[in-house]
């Protein structure tokens, strides 16, 4: 079942979920464009907003094990996938996600305040997010 991430509560229910998303990992990530080639051999592309993103996280939880979910992006206004600090790839320590404009914004660092010229973390802006829980097993 998906969550929606479009007010406060649900960024305060998705922190709990990922332990703010302290010693997690992003395991992957997938993006699909609605662009293609169609019968007739033209190229086609639909407007952005129809792209989207999903990110798979882990994190560890007392309890369970670990828990496994996915946030899912749609209609992507930018997105920056970098390894993490000390070659420790996908490591997350925290994470922020806000909103402002009428777009979401996750950020794999505290307090990111949206300045697309930073690099050094990954980061997603969007229209629209949501998330849910795929396992959490030991």
């Amino acid at each position: 079942m998906w969550h929606p991430l479009s007010s406060r509560h649900d960024v305060e229910e998705i922190m709990k979920v990922a332990n703010w998303f302290h010693d997690g990992t992003l395991r992957g990530a997938h993006f699909l464009f609605e662009n293609w080639v169609d019968e007739s051999g033209s190229y086609v592309m639909e407007l952005k907003r129809r792209s989207s993103a999903h990110l798979n996280f882990q994190f560890p939880d007392p309890r369970k094990g670990r828990v496994e979910f996915e946030i899912r992006f749609l209609g992507i206004d930018l997105v920056n996938l970098v390894g993490g600090a000390c070659g420790y790839d996908g490591l997350i320590t925290s994470a922020c996600i806000s909103f402002k404009d009428g777009k979401i914004f996750w950020a794999a660092s505290d307090g990111w305040d949206g300045d697309v010229s930073e690099r050094s973390f990954p980061w997603v802006i969007a229209e629209i997010a949501e998330w849910r829980i795929i396992d959490g097993k030991k």
